[in-house]
């Protein structure tokens, strides 16, 4: 797995180090592409649960609280201005984050959250989570490649949950 256009964005001490273009990411980018709206919430309320139990350590109740609330949008229980709202509050926690690796895990979070208004948002969940582990791990390959992988091994097995699901993810895209 290629991951030097990473080591150059390390060397120009750039704040994330992967983007739409990093070459380690096509081959998730490309499955995500090809979801509907349901599979990437779906995906997305299964793939969150880790970062979720390590935010809820650090930030409390908000954290909770954002994802609980876009699990009942994702059921069509609520609309979705109270769930955006919930979604920019850890948005604003990243933002107000000394520390690089929970900034880059907020703003991870925030977007995977923020894919059941759009699905392109899922990619921000690759790009900033991969950039919390390069943070958190000095030697940090083996950790991104196996993340690659685990993304890989679920975008192929989503499961999408039981129970009702809000109308607009049921639509057709255009």
């Amino acid at each position: 797995m290629d991951l030097s256009d990473v080591k150059v964005r390390i060397k120009r001490k750039n704040k994330i180090f992967f983007n739409l273009d990093s070459s380690c990411l096509q081959e998730v980018f490309a499955k995500c592409d090809s979801l509907s709206k349901l599979e990437t919430a779906s995906f997305m309320l299964e793939e969150v649960k880790g970062i979720k139990e390590i935010l809820y350590i650090k930030f409390g109740d908000d954290i909770l609280k954002a994802c609980d609330l876009c699990e009942r949008w994702f059921h069509g229980e609520i609309k979705m201005p109270l769930a955006i709202r919930a979604i920019l509050k850890v948005h604003a926690l990243a933002k107000e984050s000394d520390d690089p690796y929970y900034a880059a895990l907020l703003h991870a979070y925030g977007q995977a959250l923020s894919c059941l208004h759009s699905k392109r948002h899922i990619k921000g969940l690759f790009i900033y989570e991969l950039t919390a582990l390069v943070y958190k791990y000095p030697d940090y390959e083996e950790y991104v490649k196996d993340k690659i992988a685990s993304y890989l091994e679920h975008l192929g097995a989503i499961k999408i949950p039981e129970g009702k699901k809000a109308a607009f993810l049921l639509k057709e895209e255009k």
